[in-house]
């Protein structure tokens, strides 16, 4: 008997991880990305070449490496429990791009926040860090 206040979908229907990051996304969501990689890469060019050294350059570096780690936590984590449940996800190249992403995203996120920490002060540097992950983060 079928209980018409079931609220699980059909597995037709459901949607995997995996779907979700390689063609789950429209194109508001891609141009999301674009912009975040365009703009990371004028404030890189802004910071390493022009030697722009000001809090908010490096610190919108940091928040912006911060959102591609969240995306990419997300996705991964989300594979994972898929691959638990027992459907593979293991298995497509897309996990490991992500799995590469969210480390070197990771990384390099740390880098930045230490740069900043040597060259400014920790009372500039940790409440522009909090409002701009937190920001980072809600917008991933």
């Amino acid at each position: 008997m079928h209980n018409a206040r079931s609220t699980s979908v059909p597995a037709s229907r459901a949607q995997s991880p995996r779907s979700s990051v390689s063609g789950g996304h429209g194109r508001a969501g891609y141009c999301t990305y674009f912009v975040e990689v365009l703009a990371f890469c004028v404030l890189l060019y802004l910071y390493k070449v022009k030697k722009l050294k000001h809090v908010v350059v490096v610190m919108l570096l940091v928040a912006l490496l911060a959102s591609l780690t969240v995306i990419s936590v997300k996705a991964v984590s989300g594979m994972i429990t898929e691959s638990i449940k027992g459907n593979l996800q293991l298995l497509y190249p897309i996990f490991y791009v992500m799995l590469v992403v969210m480390v070197v995203s990771c990384a390099f996120q740390i880098k930045f926040l230490n740069q900043a920490m040597k060259m400014f002060d920790a009372t500039q540097v940790v409440p522009i860090n909090f409002v701009f992950f937190t920001a980072s983060a809600i917008v991933a």
